[in-house]
């Protein structure tokens, strides 16, 4: 990026007013050799273009004496992509589960035009009125909408060894209501069904959690350690299966039509 930008700075034209085109060499090629080497950066800069770049945004001023107008359009492309992950090995995972690499269902395109308005009116450049007009958007209109949704709503499958390790901490059916239903859950109702240690007062949290620590680290090391050992090992086969069944069915999921529909209808109430 940084050779880009030094690759463009005699051309940038920051100050309309003072630019004049006979001071631009036409033959100035920039330090570039040949027109093959030319190409190569070309193409590299758009290969470096399409990898980072969901934004794109165009502007321009005309000034009419002392009136002065700006134009600008957005655009904005939000999409999601699943890079390749891993998860193990560890204690929990003798065996490394690798996830590919896979573009996801979510392809949002906006336009956002802009426009603006400014008149001199004592022509000192000092007093002007000013008028700005614009379409923007969103992320999310509330937060609550967001941490309400229901992965099974928008045609997603739950990922993480969740439908493995859920009913072992639930039960089966308690864990099968969770995840179908997909409803928040208080701290409270956590912890009556196991899931949390304790629920403290915000402002309570770290002494509370130190407290904890300090409590587990005065036990015996090699005792806990090996206790441990003995309740995770039981659970590393199915684990694993479980992981590979839901790895299976989350990109199932991904490729329905129903889904790609449900996103769409979220996304277009989000951002829309």
């Amino acid at each position: 990026m940084k050779a880009a930008r030094e690759f463009s700075r005699p051309y940038r034209v920051t100050e309309g007013r003072k630019f004049r085109l006979k001071d631009v060499d036409p033959g100035d090629t920039s330090h570039v050799g040949s027109k093959e080497e030319a190409a190569e950066l070309l193409e590299k800069g758009v290969a470096r273009l399409a990898e980072l770049q969901d934004v794109l945004y165009a502007q321009d001023r005309w000034t009419f004496g002392r009136l002065s107008l700006q134009g600008g359009l957005r655009f904005e492309h939000l999409g999601d992509y699943f890079p390749q992950q891993q998860m193990g090995p560890n204690r929990f995972l003798t065996s490394p589960v690798v996830f590919a690499a896979q573009d996801g269902p979510l392809s949002q395109k906006d336009l956002m035009p802009r426009f603006g308005v400014s008149y001199d009116v004592f022509g000192n450049g000092k007093t002007a009125l000013k008028f700005f007009a614009g379409r923007y958007v969103t992320t999310f209109n509330t937060v609550d909408e967001w941490a309400n949704y229901s992965p099974a709503g928008l045609g997603h499958f739950v990922t993480g060894g969740v439908t493995h390790l859920l009913p072992k901490a639930v039960g089966r059916q308690r864990a099968i209501e969770l995840m179908v239903l997909g409803e928040r859950q208080s701290a409270a109702a956590l912890k009556s069904l196991g899931l949390v240690h304790d629920v403290v007062p915000k402002e309570q949290l770290l002494s509370a959690a130190m407290a904890l620590a300090e409590k587990i680290a005065s036990r015996s090391f090699f005792a806990t350690s090996r206790l441990k050992r003995v309740l995770t090992s039981q659970i590393d086969h199915q684990l694993a299966s479980a992981l590979e069944l839901e790895r299976h069915a989350a990109m199932e999921c991904f490729g329905n039509q129903e889904t790609a529909a449900r996103i769409a209808a979220f996304t277009a109430k989000q951002f829309g």
